[in-house]
């Protein structure tokens, strides 16, 4: 597997910037910086590291064994990412550099963080307890707060709406009665 860049319509302009196995297969994103934070299992687990957009100077950030999905908070200092370090997926935080590292949630099965605009909430989808659903909690940690029945959350840009997936029972899908 090859974590690559491309210029988007220059399709000459793709170049190789890591590989092994599973690189990237859980999360890629961007630093305004122009670095790159992804998920590689060069440490032997799945973990996040940080590299330069060129593919030098790699720093692995979490040890934990098993990290996923790192999304950039929009104050660019913030790392979310998704740990099973407590056994189960929940929610992280961590400081762009990889220390600081916080849990934020507390239930069972989270995934899919992403920030609110203004860099107050994390929006998260529960999938594996009584609860599930899509929830918020503060950036800083507190309570959470269930939003709606739903999975895959996306914050719009304006942070006042949240986009997401909502699965119904199959017969109700086909139109058929229970």
């Amino acid at each position: 597997m090859f974590l690559s860049i491309r210029t988007p319509g220059k399709e000459d302009r793709e170049r190789q910037v890591n590989s092994g196995t599973f690189v990237g297969d859980a999360g890629v994103s961007w630093m305004p910086d122009g670095r790159i934070v992804y998920t590689s299992n060069l440490g032997g687990n799945q973990d996040i590291w940080i590299m330069n957009a060129d593919g030098t100077s790699r720093k692995q950030l979490t040890s934990d064994g098993e990290s996923r999905y790192p999304t950039i908070t929009p104050d660019e200092n913030t790392i979310l990412f998704v740990s099973y370090r407590a056994g189960t997926p929940h929610i992280w935080k961590m400081n762009a550099d990889g220390s600081n590292q916080q849990q934020l949630t507390t239930a069972s099965g989270e995934t899919s963080p992403h920030c609110s605009p203004d860099g107050r909430f994390v929006v998260y989808w529960v999938f594996g307890s009584d609860n599930k659903g899509l929830w918020k909690i503060p950036i800083n940690g507190g309570a959470a707060v269930k939003l709606a029945a739903g999975r895959m959350p996306g914050v719009s840009p304006d942070g006042k709406q949240v986009a997401y997936v909502f699965l119904t029972k199959r017969r109700e899908r086909d139109g058929a009665s229970a």
